[in-house]
């Protein structure tokens, strides 16, 4: 179900990329996570975009992108970003636990979202 995504087109040629944005977690120096501390002027000088978070799939289930995340919205507000925004799919629902467990919480943009975000919190088994 993942799309693969280029870094050169979505990352480092973008004006605002600075390499220190993207952070890695690595295991026995082999990087297993990531996140990118993005910043966008459409979000405002304030927000920070936590973005192509992601974690290879031998080591998922152990909390990396919680913590790979979590340094980058560290990132963010060493920046002096007062706030992050991210975008994800519905069907990315261990990465979406990982979103609420950090305190992100949905925006709701469309009326077709309003079911699909109860079906989500019905299978992460969170009462909303």
């Amino acid at each position: 179900n993942y799309e693969e995504v280029s870094f050169k087109n979505s990352i480092s040629s973008k004006k605002e990329f600075i390499p220190e944005r993207v952070l890695f977690i690595c295991h026995n120096d082999v990087p297993v996570g990531t996140a990118t501390a993005w910043y966008d002027p459409k979000w405002g000088e304030m927000t920070g975009y936590l973005h192509m978070v992601g974690v290879i799939k031998k080591h998922t289930g152990k909390g990396l992108g919680f913590y790979v995340s979590l340094a980058a919205l560290h990132r963010m507000a060493s920046e002096g970003r007062k706030s992050a925004v991210l975008e994800t799919d519905d069907f990315r629902i261990p990465a979406i636990k990982t979103y609420l467990k950090l305190g992100f919480s949905p925006l709701i943009v469309h009326e077709n979202q309003v079911e699909r975000w109860n079906l989500i919190m019905k299978l992460l088994k969170i009462k909303g």
